[in-house]
């Protein structure tokens, strides 16, 4: 019994220790550090902490997904406060955490705020114990799931792979398009019915390559290559591998010739070396062997680090012989020497001045030139790089722009601001993006210099949109802002990406960017309604009802007898919205309907408007007895429908209906009233208070119980 009774001090002390970091935490989203609640629940926390440790207590607390444990028990599983935090520091990874002596104030508050934070945060970082280490959070200890874990936990293991391949298509798609429109009349329909595969793709192009000039493959070769170091920078690395293995399997089925010129590039790129492992490691013996030899010819320059995987894989795979790779590593080491042959003694006072010429001696006869040299060395190979040169012929474009160029020289000049639009979308950099269209297009104020914005294609907005969508919520803002100065360009695109999508999520975004637009948007949108497809329809006419297109009530009246119910029940929703007549007569006989399904989406799209005709009917058919019939689905739906406009004459009905008796009905409107005391939370509490406290001591306890946490919940708001 005594060990029952400690175990119940332990948890109920771990309960109060939670409790308070809970307030906490919700005290630091509202106030400043300093604030004196803030410090009064720190305070709090802390004397708790010492108390524990004063009795020999370690503070763990175990992380279920939805739940708090300690010692194997549940703390106050019915809190839905822990709850959603429990599924909070779920979501971050976190299997248990610790609080010990050595807890600081600071260290409390950054831990806090990491818990309130993105999980996508946490992931990046390489996990919470990484994170935790980076913000230098002493005194907490977290034992940590892996990713492949948290997604074990409901056994959506194989659902997330195929998200994962899902993200990892699109940003494939995003890139085969980028390298295949480069050359004209190509059937990108066909490529795209085979969800671009990486080998017909390499055959493809390895044809469109074929008598190219070399300027036209090293184009190519920088469009590449700048899929490889963009990929860089997606995250989470379970995505980012699948894009790099696509990837690989496009250089490992190129043709020969090609290929070579691919390779050659690979091996100068000045990557970092787990991105270098995850993209070689996919790729073929074939290409493997062709690396090893560029990177050791002593013809091009490789990475020392390109060049140690390279000859790593080759050595392991066994593509060469032993020997083979021995004598690379020899002709490697003695191709210093031999530089330093080239400048003898007797030769390098004809060509080195005297004051260099100790130093450059110096240099040659060390394997590993100084840190210094190496550093500038480095800083001169990144200027000269494509990524660089395309950047100063961006900047130097926009230059020549500002200061007024030449009239001759204009149709050029725009070319290349379009292609610089293009590299930084290929990129990934979205800033970059951004300010080179705030700097084109605040050249508006300049006739002579004034930038047509229908020169930039369409694949390069579709790029843009499509980047936007998957990159989060910065890049979309930063979207906004580039819609709003490209304009009607986007219209199109737009249109089509909405048409395409199966995704909802990214469907809606693409809708909201339309509507960004405005006005400009309506007859494109207008024409897409004799579509075939039922849910293209759908989504133009959700459109232009917030698009407030009025004018168009004559093409969307005869979609109320569409034969798709969705189609239907959209185009009544719009022109509710659009203010038709019409529609508000067909919504009062369908209120009134026989056909009790007609009488449910009438009421439902009731929500939609604020008619006062229409809600004296609704109060009309709420308050109306019946002796034998009482539907408790269309009464609760009446309900919602009042709420939702939150209508104070709705409250004297509810008054009615819940003092009221019903033996005939009662269960049913037992449940009613639950339903009328659950809106009442939408009303402000001055109205609906009253109400609520004559429920207490009547009705059900459920009724009663719900009754009395929206009471305290209304008290709480008023008194935080």
């Amino acid at each position: 019994m005594n060990q029952q009774l400690n175990i119940d001090v332990i948890i109920n002390q771990h309960e109060n220790i939670l409790k308070t970091m809970l307030v906490l935490s919700k005290h630091l989203s509202l106030y400043d550090e300093d604030n004196a609640v803030v410090q009064t629940a720190s305070a709090k926390l802390l004397s708790g902490l010492k108390a524990a440790q004063a009795a020999n207590l370690p503070v763990q607390i175990s992380v279920a997904k939805n739940n708090f444990m300690v010692l194997g028990e549940l703390l106050n599983p019915n809190n839905q406060l822990f709850s959603k935090y429990a599924y909070r520091m779920f979501q971050h990874g976190i299997t248990t955490f610790t609080l010990t002596a050595e807890l600081t104030i600071p260290s409390l508050y950054r831990f806090l705020r990491v818990i309130m934070g993105s999980p996508d945060d946490t992931w990046k970082a390489d996990g919470i114990i990484n994170l935790l280490e980076q913000k230098q959070i002493d005194g907490i200890i977290v034992t940590q799931m892996s990713r492949k874990d948290f997604l074990l936990v409901d056994g959506k293991d194989q659902a997330d792979k195929n998200k994962i391949r899902s993200v990892a298509d699109h940003f494939w798609e995003r890139y085969a398009r980028s390298l295949i429109s480069a050359f004209a009349d190509t059937d990108l329909d066909s490529l795209a019915q085979t969800g671009f595969d990486p080998a017909l793709l390499a055959r493809r192009l390895s044809l469109l390559l074929t008598g190219t000039t070399g300027e036209e493959q090293s184009q190519f070769n920088k469009a590449l290559i700048r899929c490889i170091t963009t990929t860089q920078a997606h995250y989470p690395k379970s995505e980012r591998l699948e894009i790099l293995i696509k990837l690989a399997e496009l250089i490992n089925h190129f043709d020969d010739e090609p290929r070579q010129e691919i390779v050659k590039e690979l091996c100068k790129l000045p990557i970092p070396k787990t991105f270098a492992e995850d993209l070689c490691n996919n790729l073929s013996n074939k290409v493997i062997l062709n690396a090893l030899y560029q990177a050791t010819s002593g013809q091009n320059y490789s990475s020392p680090m390109m060049l140690s995987l390279v000859m790593k894989l080759a050595e392991s795979r066994e593509v060469v012989s032993q020997q083979e790779i021995n004598r690379l590593s020899r002709d490697e080491k003695g191709f210093l020497k031999k530089a330093g042959e080239l400048l003898s003694n007797e030769d390098i006072a004809q060509y080195v001045p005297a004051e260099y010429q100790k130093t450059l001696l110096d240099v040659l006869a060390d394997q590993q030139p100084p840190t210094v040299l190496s550093r500038e060395l480095k800083s001169l190979k990144t200027s000269l790089e494509h990524f660089q040169i395309d950047l100063q012929t961006a900047q130097l474009s926009l230059y020549l722009l500002e200061h007024g160029p030449d009239k001759n020289q204009m149709p050029a000049l725009y070319q290349q601001l379009v292609k610089s639009l293009q590299f930084y979308l290929d990129a990934g950099d979205f800033a970059g993006t951004l300010a080179l269209c705030r700097s084109i297009f605040t050249q508006a104020n300049h006739k002579d210099t004034q930038f047509p914005s229908n020169m930039i294609p369409s694949s390069l907005l579709k790029q843009a949109v499509t980047a936007a969508c998957y990159q989060g919520k910065d890049h979309r803002i930063m979207l906004g802002d580039i819609i709003d100065l490209v304009g009607s360009p986007f219209i199109s695109p737009l249109l089509e990406l909405t048409i395409s999508e199966t995704n909802r999520t990214n469907r809606f975004f693409y809708l909201s960017c339309l509507k960004k637009l405005g006005q400009q948007v309506i007859d494109a949108a207008a024409s897409y309604l004799d579509n075939n497809q039922w849910y293209v329809v759908r989504n133009m006419l959700l459109l232009l009802g917030e698009l407030e297109a009025k004018e168009q009530l004559p093409r969307i009246r005869p979609l109320l007898n569409h034969s798709h119910t969705k189609v239907r029940q959209e185009a009544l929703k719009t022109c509710l919205l659009l203010g038709d007549t019409l529609s508000i007569k067909e919504i009062m006989a369908g209120l009134h309907s026989k056909n009790r399904q007609e009488a449910l989406n009438a009421i439902l799209m009731t929500k939609l408007i604020n008619h006062a005709e229409i809600t004296k009917h609704l109060l009309a058919m709420l308050g109306e007895k019946s002796l034998f019939n009482f539907d408790l689905e269309l009464k609760k739906n009446l309900v919602q429908a009042l709420a939702e406009k939150v209508h104070p004459g709705a409250l004297g009905v509810f008054s009615k209906i819940l003092n009221g008796r019903n033996l005939f009905h009662r269960q049913g409107i037992e449940q009613l009233k639950i339903e009328i005391i659950r809106v009442l939370a939408k009303y402000p509490a001055d109205q609906a208070d009253p109400l609520l406290r004559q429920q207490l001591n009547k009705g059900n306890v459920e009724a009663a119980n719900l009754a009395r946490q929206i009471l305290q919940r209304n008290k709480q708001e008023k008194n935080p």
